[in-house]
């Protein structure tokens, strides 16, 4: 894959793809904390193991942001498997990893 670089904004969120890494910006409110897997915590920040996975990407990490009310899934990052460049591509599989996502966390 290329080494391309696109941002763009999509429901107030940044999503990024840098080569085929993409980060996203999310808000999804965490009610099983129990299955997920913790690499690192710092202050109110906790960076979680996803390994979620279908045939355009691999979500391998979440950030978790705690509040006094909720915990909330505030970031993605994910493995691209083929080189997307076009921004309605880019929403369509963005909309579909919070899908996955909120399988994993609700």
């Amino acid at each position: 894959m290329s080494k391309q670089f696109k941002k763009i904004l999509f429901n107030n969120k940044d999503l990024v793809l840098i080569g085929n890494l993409f980060y996203a910006d999310t808000d999804l409110i965490v009610n099983n904390t129990e299955k997920l897997k913790v690499t690192n915590s710092i202050n109110n920040v906790i960076y979680v193991e996803l390994n979620i996975e279908n045939d355009s990407y691999r979500i391998v990490k979440g950030v978790l942001c705690k509040s006094r009310i909720h915990t909330y899934l505030c970031n993605i990052v994910a493995e691209m498997k083929k080189e997307i460049t076009d921004d309605g591509e880019i929403k369509q599989i963005y909309l579909k990893m919070l899908e996955e996502v909120a399988k994993v966390i609700t």
